[in-house]
């Protein structure tokens, strides 16, 4: 049996500290060399700032003022201290990539029980291993424009992680602080976190039951009290006059846009779905596996299983009531976007898998894996881009691989719980009608962690007192010392850790280059500088400008107030009484009907004449258009870069001037 591990705090393993400070020191570092990307919250924060000024009806003003989130108003007050856009977009960069690395480098170091487990879960997860797996809200690892969503799930994933580590004062205080960093993330968690509570009170751990009670209930306070001072000092009345003091049948209007344009809330249009539910079924049955081998991984294994059975639970319970009920559900079960939630469970796969495969012999299958995984895209030039994209790029096979590897791991000891076996090939039959080549990714990864198995139980035994020549076999385990290492124990040897850390590093340091090798610094189009710089020559710095449908991040790119862009729509989704002026704007700005089939991109604007465009402006306050150059408006042109044109709308003269 394997000897109790020193602890630290909880049951973090030893050494943890050292590796959490070491994944926050490289995503400083990784968003130093790859430069700082513009992110959603610096623009939310100038726009709740009214450093940008907006119409106090406007329906973007209207939405950042009323729909509380605490990463928002942070910005907005941070943004009041630094006005210029590095600090904050830097520090929202690097809190970015945190998130990503330190949710999934404490979920494997926790069930694994050893640090170098959460260390290679990282790094696959750095190299693609859970992007294809996500749901209806895309998943991304590195630093990009939308951080509110990846930030609160890394939130959420790293509250799981310290439950299960029994760490309950940090947990159950992140908990309840998830309330105002993203409510979206927090039901499955917060059911998760009472039940663990009544599990502690009835195994007569009330003194672990009362300290998780006490800082969960104070993280929800600090929350409540957030909110309650976002309601009376941030929160605007809706318009009674002017343009967007819009009436009309608000959620009638919804209704008709969610099946058609509501990707994160439209299933099942919107795919595809199957992933995220392969994610969900793989995490449940390796989870629920590991609790059945030893009573000792029962309660760390059950909690991730727990988790992603409410998960379920959640995702296709919503989905039910709405195929029962269809336009007659309460628009609040799909308010808070409750699809997304799979992505919980993409995020789960990768440290659940690597800290099963962290056991004699299947750990060789993470290190080969990983040769495959860093090697790989060295080839990406000299293969076909369909060819790469189907069978080479790393999110098409690592995480099959990964998870058939674990369930080889599994297997020898499951032999006799036949159910489990049944279950887990009816789930391998499933991916199979899914993806033929994901299926043979995780027979890959299954047949590899059997032969292995099979190797260390029937010739390494034999032959462990034997004398062999000093070198390493990879697939056979035989150890530098010379002497063959006896497979069939369960924790491999410090060589091979030690191995699989230089791995890990090497592959580390050529993502930073390739990070490097792209770099970009708060980038900016050439018509997005030209735009810029007349603006500010001209003085006008609260000029609106009207752009492209498709275009976004002209706020944060120019410091200037944007008229819409796609993203201005989907704000119904979330506040509704803003629909009817959404749905006019868009019909008179753009000449695109909410309610109805199409993309923004066939725009209306070369049918419109100087008067159309000199009442628009006079209406809706916008005094610059920006065009593609495939669009000749009947606007005077100020000044043309980089494929577009720059148009001001002439004033409209009263009389006598």
């Amino acid at each position: 049996m394997q000897a109790p591990l020193p602890q630290t705090h909880g049951n973090l393993p030893r050494g943890f500290s050292r590796g959490l400070f070491f994944w926050v020191l490289f995503s400083c570092v990784a968003v130093a060399l790859r430069g700082v990307r513009w992110e959603e919250t610096y623009e939310n924060a100038l726009i709740i700032s009214r450093l940008v000024p907006y119409p106090d009806g406007h329906p973007v003003f209207q939405f950042f003022r009323n729909l509380f989130s605490a990463q928002a108003y942070l910005s907005a007050a941070l943004v009041r201290l630094f006005p210029a856009p590095l600090p904050i977009n830097a520090a929202r960069n690097v809190a970015y990539l945190v998130f990503t690395t330190v949710p999934v480098y404490l979920l494997g170091a926790v069930l694994a029980r050893r640090v170098p487990a959460g260390h290679a879960a990282v790094v696959f997860v750095l190299l693609g291993a859970y992007l294809n797996l996500d749901s209806y809200y895309p998943l991304n690892t590195w630093p990009t424009f939308y951080s509110n969503g990846h930030i609160g799930l890394g939130w959420a994933m790293v509250a799981l992680g310290l439950l299960v580590a029994r760490c309950w004062r940090t947990a159950y205080l992140m908990t309840g602080l998830l309330a105002c960093v993203h409510l979206g993330h927090l039901p499955v968690l917060l059911l998760v976190a009472l039940t663990r509570v009544a599990v502690l009170w009835r195994q007569d751990e009330r003194g672990a039951a009362g300290r998780a009670v006490t800082w969960g209930a104070a993280g929800l306070a600090v929350s409540a009290l957030l909110w309650l001072i976002h309601a009376l000092f941030f929160k605007v009345a809706p318009p009674e006059s002017g343009p967007y003091a819009v009436t009309g049948d608000a959620m009638a209007i919804l209704r008709n846009y969610l099946p058609l344009h509501g990707v994160h809330r439209g299933f099942p249009r919107f795919g595809p779905f199957e992933r995220s539910v392969i994610a969900t079924g793989t995490v449940a049955l390796l989870c629920g596996g590991a609790a059945l081998v030893r009573e000792e991984d029962r309660e760390r294994y059950a909690w991730p299983a727990f988790y992603v059975f409410l998960v379920a639970v959640v995702v296709f319970g919503t989905q039910g009531l709405r195929v029962a009920l269809g336009d007659n559900l309460p628009y609040v079960f799909l308010r808070w976007m409750p699809y997304r939630l799979t992505n919980h469970a993409a995020m789960l796969l990768v440290p659940v898998a690597c800290a099963l495969l962290w056991r004699r012999p299947a750990a060789w299958i993470l290190f080969w894996t990983m040769v495959c995984a860093a090697l790989l895209p060295v080839l990406k030039p000299a293969l076909p881009e369909t060819l790469y994209a189907r069978y080479a790029a790393p999110e098409e096979w690592l995480p099959y691989v990964l998870a058939g590897g674990a369930w080889a791991a599994l297997f020898p000891t499951l032999r006799l719980k036949r159910l489990y076996g049944l279950v887990t090939l009816a789930g391998l039959g499933m991916l199979s009608a899914y993806t033929d080549y994901g299926a043979a990714c995780v027979l890959a990864g299954l047949a590899s962690g059997l032969v292995l198995d099979v190797f260390a139980r029937h010739l390494a035994r034999p032959l462990a007192a034997g004398t062999w020549s000093p070198m390493t076999v990879g697939a056979g385990g035989i150890a530098p010392t010379g002497r063959l290492t006896p497979l069939h124990n369960d924790t491999p040897s410090t060589a091979f850790g030690r191995g699989l850390a230089l791995l890990s590093l090497v592959v580390l340091v050529t993502m930073l280059y390739q990070q490097g090798h792209t770099r970009e610094h708060l980038p900016r189009t050439a018509i997005q500088r030209a735009v810029k710089a007349c603006l500010e020559r001209s003085g006008e710095v609260d000029a609106m400008v009207l752009t492209p449908y498709w275009d976004i991040e002209w706020l944060c790119r120019t410091g200037h107030p944007v008229m819409a862009d796609y993203q201005t729509a989907h704000h119904m989704t979330y506040l509704p009484y803003l629909a009817p002026a959404l749905k006019t704007m868009h019909e008179e700005l753009y000449g695109f009907d909410v309610e109805y089939p199409g993309d923004g991109h066939d725009l209306a604007w070369p049918r419109f004449s100087l008067e159309d465009w000199t009442r628009l402006s006079a209406k809706y306050g916008f005094r610059y258009v920006v065009a593609p150059h495939a669009y000749t408006l009947a606007l005077p042109p100020v000044l043309s870069s980089g494929g577009s044109t720059l148009y001001r709308v002439p004033p409209v003269l009263s009389p006598g001037q």
